[in-house]
């Protein structure tokens, strides 16, 4: 099956309705979870640093499409969120690097890796984790539903297509180190 796609045009001739399906009960377990300030309360921010930049390192998985090295960066992550428990948020981002270190299904990692994403901008909202991080969208992600990201590089380096279109993307937000 051929995938043909351009930034910012809509994708053609993909099968998408496995993934769109999965997308959506995984979706459904979030629905109404904005994550906040306080769901960070009980994270230090030298643990906060830790997570962000494990997630940073799944994040530059996805890109190379490198379903291993995305999970040894999820395995970093659930090591440095050991012993963080109470908030929705923090469960949350242990449950999607769980899902990402059972699975070599790229797409699947795609899924919770934009789940988890959510809860990462809330946490560099949240937390004084040293970096500046600019997060990042791109329009065509998920059939074009589009999906955002943290990057520590202003430069586009697009983790939901990989070096399908690498350089899709805006940066939408930039989130100074405090």
């Amino acid at each position: 099956m051929a995938f043909v796609v351009a930034c910012n045009k809509p994708a053609e001739n993909v099968d998408t309705e496995a993934t769109t399906e999965e997308r959506h009960e995984h979706e459904d377990m979030h629905e109404g979870e904005q994550a906040t300030t306080a769901d960070f309360s009980g994270i230090s921010d030298e643990q906060s640093k830790n997570v962000i930049s494990s997630y940073l390192e799944v994040k530059d998985a996805l890109v190379a499409t490198e379903a291993d090295q995305a999970k040894e960066g999820a395995k970093k992550m659930l090591a440095a969120l050991e012993g963080a428990e109470g908030s929705r948020a923090v469960s949350g981002l242990k449950e999607d690097a769980r899902h990402i270190v059972d699975t070599d299904e790229m797409e699947y990692i795609r899924e919770h890796f934009d789940q988890m994403s959510q809860n990462i901008y809330a946490l560099a909202k949240a937390k004084n984790t040293g970096m500046t991080l600019y997060k990042q969208h791109c329009p065509m992600a998920f059939d074009n539903q589009g999906a955002y990201w943290l990057s520590s590089s202003k430069e586009i380096r697009n983790p939901y297509f990989g070096d399908k279109m690498l350089k899709c993307g805006a940066v939408k937000e930039t989130i100074a180190s405090k």
